[in-house]
């Protein structure tokens, strides 16, 4: 029974989950907005907080009260108190007997009642409190601004009730809130809705231009964004392109195997002679999956090499030891190397196998398009006190100058170079090489004719004190 892997389904920016950051934002604004408030009206309750005031008016309005005392005695005083209409302050006239109880049986603080007592000792020709006396008993009259009255009289706005206005408020402050949590959250949206375009397989998206308007850490973020989808999309690309011509490289040697089958099986005498053509095309196959896994292992990532590959080693002795090789394939071309090395060591930090394997493709693509009795000069020197350049020359043709650009890409093929020569692996293996060394490479026509290939890596700014060869 096969099993069918499920496909993750995109993601919906949608606003139904109250966990989102479009809700989190609403709600520390709104937050933000109530505690504000609250700290403010708090601020105009201290300001409006019960207590005696002292301006002409309270003192007009206690010169009156002492009059209507005088006229119409204790009922009238009462029947007033009762029926006062409050100063434009929210305040009162109270008076209050020895037992420090209101006339008009209003509740009043011990605290107020006492301090008005301490008030009037203190100075009682102020006008602010004044003594009456109803029927013989002593009566203190003062005026009360309290808060109570502020919130039940005050009116803003059009002369509206002051709780029909914090309702306004309110919603005044969540729409404020939802605009400023929409436009925070909107280029987070956008970014989601392109990551799901991603995830179904559209690496064209890009976002930087939509949220432009945003804050600088969503535009680091989108601009980051646009360039990891540039970055798989390359990737991607460059993958299909291997594989179509890795299946068109592997399509001729089978094809030719196939017709040696054919061959040998129609004329069994020509079966010697057929199995050298197999034998020949296998190790053709061999070496084009041998580049291909060396170009793939060094093109996947930027990953460090492998530490225990990661020594300090002599540049000079590996490029000695890759004309030692390549010299008896040369010999065969009756072509010489001619290597120019410095006596001081050329310290280098990595994987001294792969920049072998590098250089070793370079010079034999110079083997290969060397005329007979041609030279080969292989040149290693410390540039500086931070780089190490090698440069190889060979004295054939050269390049079509436009073709340059394109000579370290896979499987290109100059106009020049015959078929069946090589797989277009050697050059883009050598600059991936480079690459992963933090160098790089270029190549040149030279005169009066030939190529030169120029590699540049980082040197080890001070010997080190021991030096191993991987």
């Amino acid at each position: 029974m096969n099993s069918v892997s499920a496909v993750p389904q995109p993601r919906s920016a949608s606003l139904k989950k109250f966990n989102t950051v479009f809700w989190r934002v609403l709600a520390a604004f709104l937050a933000a907005m109530v505690l504000s408030g609250v700290f403010v009206f708090t601020i105009i309750l201290g300001l409006h907080s019960a207590q005696i005031p002292s301006n002409p008016g309270s003192r007009d309005r206690l010169v009156f009260a002492s009059q209507m005392a005088g006229i119409a005695g204790q009922a009238g005083l009462t029947q007033w108190l009762k029926e006062q209409k409050p100063l434009v302050d929210h305040s009162y006239v109270y008076a209050v007997d020895e037992s420090g109880k209101d006339l008009a049986g209003r509740p009043i603080s011990a605290s107020l009642v006492k301090q008005a007592r301490e008030m009037y000792a203190q100075n009682p020709g102020s006008g602010d409190i004044v003594r009456i006396s109803l029927e013989g008993r002593p009566v203190l009259a003062f005026t009360v601004r309290n808060s109570s009255s502020f919130l039940s009289e005050s009116r803003f706005f059009l002369s509206r009730p002051l709780w029909p206005n914090i309702i306004a408020s309110l919603l005044v402050a969540v729409a404020v809130a939802s605009g400023m949590a929409w436009s925070i959250t909107r280029p987070i949206r956008t970014i989601e809705q392109a990551m799901d375009k991603v995830t179904a397989g559209d690496l064209s998206v890009r976002v930087s231009q939509s949220v432009r308007t945003s804050s600088v850490e969503l535009q680091s973020l989108s601009q980051c964004f646009d360039k990891m989808a540039g970055t798989i999309e390359q990737l991607l690309e460059r993958q299909q392109t291997l594989f179509h011509n890795v299946s068109h490289e592997l399509r001729s040697p089978l094809a030719r195997m196939n017709c040696a089958i054919d061959i040998a099986r129609q004329s069994p005498e020509k079966i010697p002679a057929m199995l050298d053509h197999i034998e020949s095309d296998v190790k053709k196959m061999d070496a084009l999956i041998d580049d291909l896994l060396t170009y793939t292992r060094l093109n996947a990532a930027d990953l460090p090499l492998e530490r225990e590959n990661r020594v300090v080693f002599d540049a000079g002795e590996t490029l000695q030891d890759v004309i030692d090789s390549a010299g008896i394939e040369a010999s065969r071309k009756k072509v010489s190397i001619r290597a120019e090395l410095p006596d001081s060591p050329l310290r280098l930090t990595g994987n001294s196998n792969i920049l072998a394997h590098a250089l070793e493709n370079v010079i034999r693509n110079a083997i290969r398009f060397s005329p007979e009795q041609g030279v080969i000069t292989c040149r290693a020197w410390r540039n500086g006190d931070d780089q190490i350049s090698i440069a190889i020359e060979d004295q054939g043709p050269g390049a079509d100058p436009k073709e340059l650009p394109t000579l370290f890409v896979p499987f290109f093929r100059g106009s020049g170079q015959p078929t069946g020569s090589g797989f277009g692996l050697g050059l883009a293996i050598a600059r991936e090489t480079a690459r992963r060394f933090g160098g790089s490479i270029a190549a040149e026509n030279i005169r009066p004719h030939g190529l030169r290939v120029l590699i540049t890596l980082p040197a080890l700014s001070e010997p080190a004190a021991t030096e191993k060869k991987s």
